[in-house]
């Protein structure tokens, strides 16, 4: 019922929070043996954007507003998208790790940053 209410009134969580999701794309990146611009090994759960937004954590939802997860921001990437804030690059070890990640998210969505630590 409540559910029902909200769809009439056209509401979404965001803006019953005041949060500003803001649309991007949607990679992954996978080892290469080098440390994040933060001096960390890289790791499932860590993404790369930009350096406005190095220490935050991005919360990620799918093009449909279906929450994917919490990802720490500990590194910088070198696509103009990223360098932009358009993008936002999630670690994965493996290929076939990104490959899933896309096939069940997209290659597209929202992120709310937060300003939070670990």
């Amino acid at each position: 019922m409540i559910s029902a209410i909200i769809a009439a009134l056209h509401i979404t969580a965001f803006s019953i929070f005041d949060w500003q999701p803001q649309e991007v794309r949607f990679s992954c990146y996978l080892p290469t043996g080098n440390k994040t611009c933060t001096g960390a090994t890289p790791f499932e759960g860590g993404c790369a954007v930009n350096q406005e937004h190095l220490g935050q954590v991005a919360m990620l939802f799918d093009s449909e507003y279906r929450f994917i997860g919490y990802f720490e921001v500990n590194d910088v990437g070198g696509h103009h998208l990223l360098r932009e804030g358009k993008a936002v690059d999630v670690f994965r070890n493996t290929m076939e790790g990104a490959r899933e990640f896309i096939r069940e998210n997209g290659d597209h969505g929202y992120v709310v940053w937060i300003n939070a630590e670990g």
